[in-house]
């Protein structure tokens, strides 16, 4: 015989079967909540990932710069003779050969023919965390410039005392070998290069942005100093922070010293300091480190 089979029970009267519309709020609020709390969180880390990634770049940057310094007993210049960068010699040490095969030495770095070595994308050269003005600059971008010095790069100031006293100078300034500059001022004390983004703001005459080129020679694109406002965000001293080293980082810029180590430089580091450390052979000794 078949069971009877009960109907489901109703309910209590003043029930709902489902949440009200006061309990949906305070649940949507709770999330938010979370939401607003994890967001920065996760933010934090994608950045502290991306700042790792831009040390590991700098880091090959100071090796490879070793490395050269072995084979040629001396550290790139600043500028070549067709007009590339201090970065074109560096591409046989950094395994970018293929790179470095499409250019034609015979011809101006500027000329029709190397257009497309100039233009050529190495990852290595890009920090993760620059950040691209709109429209977005021509191929042949990077993040990063070698270090001429304390002075203003440009050579409209060739005159000053100065001038490319760094690491990465100018042909007609000498040769600069790591083992000099580890008898006066020592590799761990001297700039070898750091962070040289975008982030600029306007700028009268050239748009957005800055004009950081890693193939291009031209002071602004591949060679910075620490003449200007560090870290800048805009042009305070006329034209000197296109010349000075500049981040996308929270409260600072990475910098690589002559020794290869990468060490996080300080929004605030006084301006002594900075050029203490920029210049090769200045004879100061900084005892607390950035």
């Amino acid at each position: 015989m078949w069971a009877k089979r009960s109907r489901s029970q109703a309910p209590p009267r003043g029930t709902a079967g489902g949440f009200s519309l006061v309990e949906l709020l305070v649940v949507i609020a709770i999330i938010a909540t979370l939401i607003g709390i994890l967001f920065p969180a996760v933010q934090s880390a994608r950045e502290a990932a991306r700042q790792t990634q831009c040390g590991m770049n700098l880091k090959q940057i100071g090796l490879a710069a070793h490395l050269h310094d072995s084979v040629k007993r001396r550290l790139p210049h600043s500028l070549g003779e067709q007009g590339e960068s201090g970065f074109v010699p560096l591409l046989p040490f950094l395994e970018e050969g293929a790179v470095a095969a499409v250019f034609d030495r015979a011809r101006p770095l500027a000329d029709e023919k190397n257009k497309a070595f100039r233009e050529s994308r190495v990852d290595l050269f890009i920090c993760p965390s620059m950040v691209l003005p709109a429209p977005q600059p021509a191929p042949g971008w990077s993040s990063y410039a070698l270090s001429t010095g304390s002075g203003y790069g440009h050579f409209v100031n060739s005159w000053h005392p100065e001038y490319h006293n760094g690491a990465i100078i100018l042909p007609n300034r000498g040769r600069v070998a790591l083992k000099t500059i580890a008898a006066v001022d020592g590799t761990a004390q001297t700039f070898l290069g750091g962070d040289f983004d975008y982030g600029l703001g306007e700028i009268p005459g050239f748009g957005t942005g800055g004009l950081t080129r890693w193939a291009e020679g031209y002071p602004f694109q591949s060679a910075g100093s620490t003449a200007g406002v560090f870290n800048a965000d805009r042009l305070i001293d006329g034209f000197r922070e296109l010349d000075t080293f500049r981040s996308d980082h929270q409260g600072g810029v990475q910098m690589v010293f002559c020794d290869a180590s990468v060490r996080f430089v300080p929004d605030g580091t006084s301006r002594d300091v900075l050029g203490w450390l920029a210049n090769r052979s200045d004879g100061h000794v900084i005892s607390e480190m950035p």
